[in-house]
């Protein structure tokens, strides 16, 4: 796939998570656990892919997002919005977004479909095809950076109030 399309693919995801959970988000004075974790991730995860690999840098994310399951139904509108303040002062919350954001480039690529609600049958999948997952590692970069300054430019860091 083309690296625009990718890019353009990650302005999409992010304009579909933006919608679902940051803009309801954004009225609130206090800066949320979920968008200073989302944006912490959005910094650190490039470059964790990198020295540790993208399976490496899944299974950490899959660890530590504990709402997994009910932020990827929030973000594709099959729950209750009402939930989005209670997650939003859970800093796990972060890691599951990205997680979300993770699968979704891998299948981006065109290159391996992995099951988005099943991040860790995705993980054996990619352990399974170890040279598609290398060269997957290389193609989601610019995707990875697009989302990067997108959280940037529109989330909050922890210091702002």
């Amino acid at each position: 796939m083309e690296p625009y399309n990718l890019i353009k693919e990650s302005i999409e995801l992010y304009d579909r998570i933006y919608r679902s959970i940051i803009s309801k988000l954004q009225d609130e004075k206090k800066v949320s656990n979920l968008e200073s974790s989302l944006r912490a991730r959005s910094r650190e995860m490039p470059s964790l892919i990198q020295e540790i690999g993208l399976i490496g840098a899944l299974s950490y994310c899959f660890s530590k997002g504990s709402e997994y399951e009910e932020i990827i139904k929030i973000i594709e509108g099959e729950s209750n919005k009402d939930k989005i303040k209670e997650y939003a002062k859970k800093t796990d919350a972060g890691y599951s977004i990205y997680l979300y954001i993770l699968l979704n480039a891998i299948n981006h690529t065109k290159l391996l479909q992995v099951e988005i609600n099943k991040p860790y049958e995705a993980i054996k999948q990619l352990s399974i095809n170890l040279n598609k997952t290398r060269i997957i590692e290389r193609m989601i970069f610019p995707y990875l950076l697009q989302i990067k300054r997108l959280c940037e430019a529109s989330l909050r860091s922890g210091e702002e109030v």
